[in-house]
């Protein structure tokens, strides 16, 4: 199987301080949970005053134990916002404090993983799955989805899948079968089963090839995005395994947004510095990093949750566009000895860009930042840091479902911000 641009930030994972999201290979030791509750939030200077918009909620330094360790974050919108994380050994909730939720059993060679939903949490905290990964001597052979009180929602066990993606609504989760590879990067064929949340499988897709980011679900839930290399990337309903639409090109990274509206912002495998808006499997607009004067790849590419604002960065440059007619609104200079490593878009009208020096010697601390702009690409906010460890994808930028809270994390830090 290959992997999200999410997951592949945890790839570096196999050269740097974190474990990889998706491999079952990996299995530490675990902490005492006392030590995993103790960490504490730390006074930091006000950075709202540049902006009047922004406001940090906390900043958190991990502990030791948690330092390069967390695999996956999601953040659950409310009053209070809730930051769930993943580790080999638990899974936390973290308020500016550390609590662990629910630990996770390991004997010997069996144990089990946790998988939050992807790419955003939509549901209220009650209703939020939580996967929980069951595997035996590194083969995965099922999986139980759990609400955050421990509770047991559903189990299957099934030992064909390599991977699983669940909802962010909690409606259904799909699982992977990749034939026994235990990577799929050789695989010619994969099966995508759908399954709705009783863990009833409702129907089977059989793709090929799958591309760099092979599947993904929308913003709120409502359809399930496979891509391959042959077939182009197409568009389904989880409930039904029906597919909705297809567009017919080999793409490289994909960008969805909420069901409803069904656009899909891509980049292209052949064409690295052109990306492309599609609706409903037709494209709208394209933009080519080459036409705005740099001779760089795209890095990323983004779209909030409505599909209103569309953001597409090469190493150094960003392009803002409107969703609807790819209207270039604002564009953004990182300079030129940075990477734009992360891309995070919401309807409110920001971007969230994580930004970090480029050509860092292994072993020294990396000089990083994280910029917010508003869609003429004005800067809104900035905060500069140092991480002691990092990797190609780090600092991360994630908003959440409703676009009001901002987390940012390395692997030493996370910090969460409030958009006001």
């Amino acid at each position: 199987m290959n992997l999200t641009k999410n997951e592949l930030l945890a790839i570096a994972i196999l050269v740097s301080p974190l474990p990889l999201i998706v491999s079952c290979s990996f299995l530490a030791a675990k902490p005492r949970t006392a030590d995993v509750a103790v960490a504490q939030p730390r006074a930091v200077p006000d950075m709202t005053a540049k902006s009047g918009r922004i406001r940090e909620i906390w900043t958190l330094p991990l502990p030791r134990e948690l330092k390069g360790r967390i695999y996956e974050t999601g953040i659950i919108s409310g009053i209070q916002p809730v930051i769930l994380a993943t580790t080999p050994e638990q899974v936390l909730r973290i308020t500016g404090q550390v609590a662990p939720m629910l630990d996770l059993k390991q004997h010997g060679g069996t144990g089990e993983r946790a998988l939050l939903p992807s790419p955003a949490i939509v549901t209220s905290p009650p209703e939020t799955p939580i996967g929980i990964l069951l595997h035996d001597q590194h083969a995965v052979t099922g999986l139980k989805l759990v609400s955050l009180d421990g509770k047991m929602r559903a189990v299957l066990t099934d030992p064909r899948h390599f991977h699983y993606r669940l909802a962010p609504d909690g409606k259904s989760f799909v699982g992977i079968d990749v034939g026994g590879e235990h990577t799929a990067l050789t695989a010619k064929t994969v099966i995508y089963r759908f399954f709705d949340s009783r863990a009833t499988l409702i129907g089977e897709v059989t793709s090929s090839h799958p591309g760099t980011q092979d599947s993904s679900y929308s913003a709120d839930g409502k359809h399930f995005l496979i891509n391959s290399q042959r077939d182009g990337l197409s568009s389904y309903d989880p409930l039904s395994a029906t597919r909705l639409w297809n567009v017919p090109a080999a793409v490289k990274f994909f960008a969805p947004v909420n069901g409803s509206v069904g656009r899909v912002l891509v980049s292209y495998a052949e064409n690295r510095q052109v990306a492309a808006l599609y609706e409903a499997g037709t494209r709208q607009w394209v933009v080519d990093l080459k036409e705005q004067g740099v001779k760089e790849n795209v890095r990323n590419v983004a779209l909030s949750p409505e599909g209103k604002i569309a953001a597409v960065s090469g190493r150094t440059l960003l392009l803002i566009m409107r969703g609807e007619a790819g209207e270039l609104v604002g564009r953004y200079q990182a300079g030129t000895d940075i990477t734009i490593n992360s891309l995070g878009v919401s309807d409110r009208g920001l971007i969230a860009l994580g930004i970090q020096q480029a050509r860092v010697k292994t072993g020294e601390p990396a000089s990083g930042q994280v910029v917010v702009l508003d869609k003429t690409g004005k800067v809104v906010f900035q905060q500069h840091m140092t991480q002691q460890r990092a990797n190609a994808w780090t600092p991360t930028v994630q908003f959440d479902a409703s676009g009001r809270f901002l987390l940012v994390r390395t692997l030493d830090a996370m910090s969460l911000l409030a958009m006001e």
